[in-house]
């Protein structure tokens, strides 16, 4: 199986070039909402992927067992994932995640605007 892991910066266009390249490919596209799916089969309540779904936590927060309970389902859902057919995988620290698994590509997605400074004449 091969699968293919898409992070991004902000306004970089990452989800739309992760579905195109799954339908250039036929592979699937494993995004937050499939994993949220994944993860409420795990049991995991919909108030924490609010609550710590790519957020930076605070100090207390990030001492909680519940975020190391939402992170470990993560993890889950995403090996899960990839235990299954060809996929692009958005986000969600998919690339660390599956970085030792043979069969992974991972791109790193930037936003570059288009700058054009005048020139000066010397």
């Amino acid at each position: 199986m091969a699968f293919i892991t898409i992070s991004r910066e902000l306004a970089a266009l990452g989800d739309e070039t992760a579905h195109a390249l799954a339908e250039q490919l036929h592979y699937r596209v494993v995004d937050k909402h499939a994993l949220e799916e994944r993860m409420k089969a795990f049991g995991v309540t919909g108030n924490k992927f609010q609550k710590y779904d790519e957020r930076k936590p605070s100090f207390w927060a990030s001492l909680s067992q519940d975020r190391q309970d939402y992170l470990h389902f993560l993890k889950s859902a995403i090996l899960a994932e990839a235990g299954e057919e060809n996929a692009v995988l958005i986000g969600r620290g998919a690339a660390m995640i599956l970085k030792n698994i043979p069969g992974v590509f991972s791109v790193f997605q930037v936003f570059r605007s288009k700058v054009h400074l005048p020139s000066k004449n010397i």
